[in-house]
């Protein structure tokens, strides 16, 4: 991706070499754990909204298997407010994964 290209270049990295863990080390998130906070913030807020028509599309998604697919991977539940300190630990947990195999 375009965004790891950034921090190779800055830090010296081969382009083969994952930037996963420099990532983790500088506490930022990489673009997928960014993008899944950004998409549990807003179904969170669509589920919380006080529209009754966003309120029965959000009643609909939710058994969408993207929307179970996300939820099921922070351990949460739809209209659950995900810490960004649970996805950031579960970032973690995928760096330390990549670098013990």
């Amino acid at each position: 991706m375009w965004w790891n290209s950034i921090y190779t270049r800055i830090f010296n990295f081969h382009r083969w070499q994952s930037v996963k863990v420099l990532q983790l080390m500088c506490e930022r998130l990489d673009l997928t754990h960014i993008l899944d906070k950004i998409e549990l913030k807003f179904y969170n807020r669509l589920y919380r909204c006080d529209s009754d028509v966003l309120q029965y599309c959000m009643s609909i998604s939710k058994y969408c298997k993207n929307v179970i697919n996300l939820v099921n991977k922070y351990d949460a539940c739809v209209g659950d407010v995900v810490d960004t300190d649970v996805i950031f630990c579960k970032f973690g947990d995928l760096c330390r994964l990549k670098c013990v195999c």
